[in-house]
């Protein structure tokens, strides 16, 4: 396939689209063979997480997605200060308590956005490129090294973020208005979720208005799609007197997230320092370098300029998170994949000369050469030693590397699920110093919890008066006490319900995990 440079469309509107046409469906007929092989890739590399507990985060998300379902509202009755589409995201597998089917919803997207990711690599470069970048993006957006496997917004939101500039480029090549107001729609789901990661907007503008023959249809689609795709969502959170606690905890409570983030990195030095402070950092350099030295220059020069685009924009995005969380980091993946597959274009081209470009599929030419690129990445994102509390290995290899406190928490929802009614209240105390698990307990036992302050406490030094206000005035049927947490505001709650001590999970040599009910398990 000839490369596709990112040039404004011209002349005739109509016989450019149907050139344009053709040239998609010859290509999409291509899409079937790297999709199913990264997918397939992407699946191995995840095996062995598929049955793993959740982290923090996703099992607050899953609190409040199950909560909606049993009445309890976001924001105001479970308090998070995520985009409200993060939410209706998990409600269709929060009713079964299962972390194998949001292992699986988290692949199902992920496979979502390498069908997206695969169109846009193919339609501006070859087959061959598209093949490598595949491959290079299952391999590192899957790895424990940067949280890949845990349900992190930055994770479930790879379709929407590569979605929105396929289909603008899709867009700027087809003139097709409805590829545009898809995009849009995909922007507006973005933002819906993280906002930050709505930095991608002028790369998509940009490839939108490239289109001549159609840009401003193309462009009223988009901005109108957005705009009612946001209306939809936002406005059952209104109708719901939801609004106020919702700007509240999604707007101001992130505002100080961006003021911390524009002011806490100054100077080139801090800039580099922030990214080598992720585990990943060798790739996504590498990536960076070979992206400079190989995309400013044709044939590639439009895409690399656009994958360099791309990967500071997710770079800015870290940066605003103010944290070195290495799940920050997924968003740096797809364009750090972008900017491989155009090295290795580049190098391909000054091997094969005119050849490379008549190469319509990924033949025994290129295999070496594909090699080159995949395997050292795929080798290093499987030896280097993964740095986080969910990579404890458990002696099964295909089991749970979850560290043990979170392995216990299914049996810990069990014990409360025999030992309280489920309109009966629970609280989970935890903190910093039980590395702020415990929140997945409220899901797992499908019960609410009696305060709306569900994060770890030490976080949110403020709130501990109110949790112990609010259990002491509305006493819980039972409070789970998780490994080395301070309960100390816990107690008054405990006594005005009359709770004792009914359970003790032992983990490792803390005191375990200490369950207080009003009954034992039976």
């Amino acid at each position: 396939m000839a490369t596709t440079s990112l040039s404004p469309s011209s002349g005739d509107p109509h016989a450019t689209a149907s050139r344009h046409g053709m040239i998609l469906h010859r290509a999409g007929n291509r899409l079937a063979q790297p999709l199913l092989a990264s997918a397939v890739i992407a699946l191995l590399v995840r095996m062995p997480s598929l049955r793993d507990p959740l982290s923090v985060d996703p099992s607050v998300y899953l609190t409040i997605s199950d909560g909606l379902l049993h009445g309890a509202a976001p924001y105001r009755d479970i308090f998070d200060h995520k985009g409200p589409l993060t939410y209706l995201l998990f409600v269709p597998v929060a009713p079964f308590g299962s972390y194998l089917l949001v292992h699986l919803l988290l692949f199902a997207l992920f496979v979502w956005s390498l069908w997206h990711f695969i169109r846009l690599v193919e339609r501006n470069s070859d087959a061959t490129t598209a093949w490598v970048a595949a491959v290079v993006y299952a391999i590192a957006a899957s790895s424990d090294l940067i949280e890949g496997t845990d349900p992190n917004l930055e994770q479930l939101t790879l379709p929407f973020v590569v979605g929105t500039l396929d289909l603008a480029d899709s867009f700027r090549v087809s003139g097709r208005v409805r590829e545009a107001a898809f995009s849009g729609v995909l922007l507006a789901a973005t933002v819906l979720v993280k906002p930050v990661l709505g930095l991608i907007l002028p790369i998509a503008a940009v490839l939108l208005l490239m289109n001549t023959a159609t840009r401003w249809r193309g462009f009223v689609a988009w901005t109108l799609a957005g705009v009612v795709t946001t209306a939809i969502i936002l406005v059952p959170f209104a109708a719901a007197g939801l609004w106020s606690d919702m700007v509240r905890g999604a707007v101001d409570y992130n505002r100080t997230y961006v003021d911390a983030g524009l002011g806490s990195i100054t100077g080139w030095r801090a800039h580099v320092e922030l990214l080598l402070k992720s585990p990943a950092d060798f790739f996504f350099f590498g990536a960076l370098g070979l992206g400079a030295l190989t995309g400013l220059r044709p044939p590639l020069r439009r895409f690399g300029l656009l994958g360099l685009a791309w990967w500071f924009a997710a770079w800015a995005g870290v940066k605003l998170g103010v944290r070195d969380w290495y799940h920050y980091f997924i968003s740096l993946v797809p364009p750090s994949a972008v900017l491989f597959g155009v090295a290795t274009h580049a190098v391909r081209t000054q091997l094969m000369g005119s050849r490379a470009s008549e190469t319509a599929r990924f033949d025994r030419s290129t295999v070496a050469l594909a090699g080159l690129a995949v395997v050292p990445i795929a080798a290093t994102f499987w030896l280097v030693p993964v740095r986080t509390d969910l990579a404890v290995r458990a002696d099964d290899p295909l089991g749970s590397r979850a560290a043990p406190h979170l392995l216990q928490q299914k049996k810990a929802a069990a014990i409360l699920d025999r030992i309280t009614k489920p309109d009966e209240r629970i609280y989970v105390v935890t903190d910093v110093a039980s590395n702020g698990s415990g929140q997945a307990i409220y899901w797992l036992a499908h019960r609410k919890p009696a305060s709306r302050w569900i994060f770890p406490i030490v976080m949110f030094p403020p709130r501990q008066p109110d949790v112990a206000r609010d259990l002491a005035t509305r006493p819980p049927a039972a409070v789970v006490l998780m490994p080395n947490a301070s309960g100390d505001y816990a107690m008054e709650g405990i006594r005005r319900g009359r709770l004792k001590e009914v359970a003790r999970l032992p983990v490792n040599n803390s005191n375990g995990i200490v369950i207080y009910g009003r009954r034992a398990p039976r």
